[in-house]
């Protein structure tokens, strides 16, 4: 098995074979790169697949849920007019749309984004 080593005796399946869609699904939940030609194992085992399309479930779950919950809450998505440090005129989190007229806490806003992205690397 190409994710978890285990040389198995159950179902595997291709990564390559399109219509599971595998390959993408690793791509999106691991920080591994898997090419066709490649020395290593062309499958995984059937505990890894169905392990793998939970994480992609689970993933998009809780993505679904925090675009839920920030596109509902109406104190989020209201502009943030705090006075400290002004800007050349407002500037707005490309990502969720708020408004910002500190440089310090847009940078810290788009750090937290990074963050974001980077739990799923």
């Amino acid at each position: 098995c190409r994710l978890c080593g285990c040389c198995s005796n159950s179902k595997m399946y291709d990564i390559f074979d399109n219509s599971k869609d595998i390959l993408e699904q690793i791509s999106f939940c691991l920080p591994i790169i898997i090419l066709a030609h490649d020395p290593y194992p062309q499958k995984v085992c059937h505990s890894c697949f169905h392990g793998l399309e939970a994480t992609v479930r689970f993933i998009k779950k809780c993505v679904t849920t925090d675009k839920s919950f920030k596109h509902s809450d109406e104190v989020y998505t209201r502009t943030i007019n705090i006075n400290r440090l002004p800007l050349d005129g407002p500037t707005e989190c490309e990502i969720c749309k708020i408004h910002f007229t500190d440089m310090n806490l847009f940078d810290k806003h788009i750090e937290e984004h990074k963050s974001e992205l980077e739990s799923f690397i």
